[in-house]
């Protein structure tokens, strides 16, 4: 599996920040048959991610992905933000794709997250 480096996001003409985050994605695609593959984000933005990974679709091919945050807590469920996306680009010198989609609170499955840091906020949890 590729690794996540972390340095400088280049300035670019972008309209969301992008965020330097490593996190696991499965990612699901269908052409003449249908595929599911899992990867690791290098970036992300509430637009779009790049994601790492030994196999990838086409550029211009439609997809769903999934990103896995993992829970606080022994036993909790990991939340996952899905999405439906198009890749935009693809890049075997970077080892993965860039997927175009909207990720954003809508797209929230295993529970509200703001429901979540407020139970640990009042629990004495966090920070």
């Amino acid at each position: 599996m590729p690794t996540c480096l972390v340095s400088e996001l280049r300035s670019d003409r972008r309209s969301s920040v992008r965020y330097k985050l490593c996190l696991p994605v499965i990612f699901h695609w269908s052409d003449e048959s249908e595929h599911t593959y899992s990867g690791i984000t290098m970036d992300i933005s509430l637009s779009g991610a790049f994601v790492l990974s030994e196999k990838w679709p086409a550029k211009g091919n439609e997809l769903k992905i999934e990103l896995i945050l993992n829970s606080w807590g022994i036993g909790r469920k990991p939340l996952r933000i899905k999405c439906n996306g198009r890749v935009t680009r693809t890049s075997v010198r970077d080892g993965g794709f860039a997927v175009q989609g909207c990720f954003d609170d809508k797209h929230l499955t295993g529970g509200s997250l703001l429901a979540e840091v407020n139970a640990n906020v009042n629990s004495g949890s966090l920070c």
